[in-house]
C-alpha cells in the first residue's frame, strides 16, 4: 500500500507512522480498506508500536538462529581440530616406527 492510499482512508496520518505500520500491512495481507478499519479502530500509533515489537521479535528470532548456527559450527570446528590432532599422532607414530 502506498502512503497516499492510506492517507485517503485515514486522513492526517503521518508518513513516519505509515512507515511503521506498512510492514504489518504486508504481513497481515489484508485488503486496504480492512487494514485501514483496523488502523482506525486500534489507532495508528498503537499499531505502529505493535509493528515495531513484531520487528524486534523478527530480529531476535534471526539472532537466535544465527547464534545456533554459530555454536554448531564452533562445535564442528572443535571436533575437526581434535580429529586432526588424532590423525597427526597416528602419522607421527607410523613414521617413527616405519619411516616415510
Amino acid at each position: 500500500m502506498m502512503y497516499e492510499e492510506l492517507e485517503k482512508r485515514i486522513p492526517g496520518i503521518e508518513y513516519k507512522d505509515f512507515e511503521a505500520v506498512e510492514p504489518l500491512y504486508n504481513v497481515l495481507n489484508l485488503d486496504k480498506d480492512d487494514f485501514a478499519k483496523i488502523a482506525k479502530a486500534v489507532g495508528v500509533k498503537k499499531l505502529a508500536e505493535k509493528a515495531n515489537r513484531w520487528r524486534e521479535l523478527q530480529e531476535a528470532r534471526t539472532m537466535y538462529r544465527e547464534r545456533q548456527e554459530y555454536l554448531k559450527a564452533k562445535e564442528e570446528l572443535t571436533a575437526l581440530h581434535e580429529q586432526k590432532e588424532r590423525l597427526v599422532k597416528v602419522i607421527r607414530s607410523y613414521r617413527e616406527n616405519y619411516g616415510d
